[in-house]
């Protein structure tokens, strides 16, 4: 990922409101955590990460960067509303948007422009993990 790129994901920040789909869907296997994907997090309570601030919290979690989260898309394309997650990260030197439905053909339907405006500011190619 470009320095460039990333500090422009840096500085906006929206509010994740009713969102908690990033400590749902990943598969994360580090320090204390040790989830499936699209299983809950044993350390979400009431909606929030409960080791948020933590040093227990896991470096997968603390570089996630929502793409809706950092300024792509529009207010109403937050993820728990339009069944799409996304972020933009290098893996395995490859740069790509990472889509995650959270339900059923949202990629095609609800989650279909903020999937759409990624690609069209970042021209990045898109690996999609579809609903099973």
């Amino acid at each position: 990922m470009t320095e460039q790129l990333r500090w422009s994901m840096l500085e906006a920040r929206r509010e994740c409101g009713p969102c908690n789909a990033c400590c749902v869907v990943p598969e994360i296997r580090e320090k204390k955590v040790n989830k499936l994907p699209y299983m809950p997090c044993e350390f979400l309570k009431a909606q929030k990460c409960s080791i948020y601030d933590s040093p227990e919290r896991p470096e997968q979690c603390k570089e996630f960067m929502c793409a809706w989260r950092v300024g792509y898309g529009n207010v109403l394309d937050n993820p728990y509303y339009n069944g799409v997650m996304a972020s933009i990260n290098e893996i395995g030197g490859e740069t790509a948007i990472y889509v995650f439905e959270l339900f059923p053909k949202a990629v095609d339907t609800k989650g279909k422009a903020l999937v759409d405006d990624i690609v069209g500011k970042t021209g990045l190619p898109m690996k999609v993990n579809l609903w099973q």
